[in-house]
């Protein structure tokens, strides 16, 4: 029967993920999905829950709910405090990564936008490895609606920052890197800022955050919704980075030897 083929090849196509088995999916099938990238570590879809697809980093929610997104669904915080919490990891912390998403923002709030953080409830960047983020209407007025990623190794921080606004209402996507000599930011597929990489990350004991940062004391909250975030311990490349913007809604490819598909069509053929 169809689910039980569906069942089958969905675990097949977990197996092949956790094993690194990832080939283009190009020459197999004719949807344009995109390849992951080496070194993933975590990939939270946010497919009605905040499980780790891998496993090994589950999430568990605070608040928020579940609607359609960019690819499939994504998470809507419910507002302050509201947000998915990753336990703290010694894999959540790698010196060399990727992080990449999805969001989409209703509006600018006052204070800043969070998607990814892993660091103090103030919102202390030096306290962070890695956050991206969009700037809210307060901190820098000029830059409101900037996306913006830092680095920090406890001591001090670094910033990228793209030079112009994203539209509200609108999923985009964002991505960054670090290779240990450039710090590199990416929206929509296209590099809009780096810089010489001048620290090292270094590692934190807070949990990751998503969409939100824990109480208590904090400001910070997101107003809108996000998607498919993953964490890689290697730098991804420009043209991975932009493959993964231009599959759009047919996300990364799961692949296994025999077949590839991506993650709506295992879904869409599971039911």
């Amino acid at each position: 029967m169809r689910v039980r083929e569906s069942a089958f090849h969905t675990l097949a196509i977990l197996l092949s993920v956790a094993l690194g088995v990832m080939t283009s999916a190009r020459s197999v099938h004719a949807q344009a999905c995109a390849p992951i990238p080496a070194g993933l570590v975590s990939w939270w879809k946010l497919e009605g829950n905040a499980l780790d697809l891998l496993g090994s980093n589950n999430g568990a929610l605070v608040g928020g709910s579940f609607e359609a997104a960019e690819v499939g669904q994504g998470y809507r915080p419910a507002g302050l405090g509201s947000l998915v919490q990753v336990p703290d990891n010694a894999s959540l912390n790698p010196t060399t990564f990727t992080v990449d998403l999805w969001a989409k923002i209703d509006y600018f709030p006052v204070y800043n936008a969070p998607l990814v953080w892993k660091g103090q409830s103030n919102g202390a960047d030096k306290t962070t490895p890695f956050g991206l983020g969009v700037y809210g209407t307060t901190e820098k007025p000029a830059l409101t609606g900037f996306p913006f990623a830092v680095i920090g190794n406890g001591v001090v921080s670094q910033e990228v920052t793209s030079p112009t606004a994203i539209a509200t209402g609108a999923f985009f996507h964002m991505a960054l890197t670090a290779d240990g000599t450039t710090l590199s930011l990416y929206v929509n597929g296209l590099l809009v800022d780096s810089a010489p990489q001048q620290l090292i990350p270094g590692a934190s004991a807070y949990d990751l955050q998503l969409g939100g940062v824990a109480q208590p004391g904090a400001l910070n909250m997101l107003p809108g919704v996000i998607d498919e975030v993953e964490i890689h311990n290697q730098a991804a490349t420009a043209a991975q980075i932009l493959a993964i913007y231009q599959a759009g809604p047919e996300g990364k490819c799961l692949t296994t030897p025999l077949r590839a598909k991506t993650w709506g069509q295992v879904r869409r053929s599971y039911r």
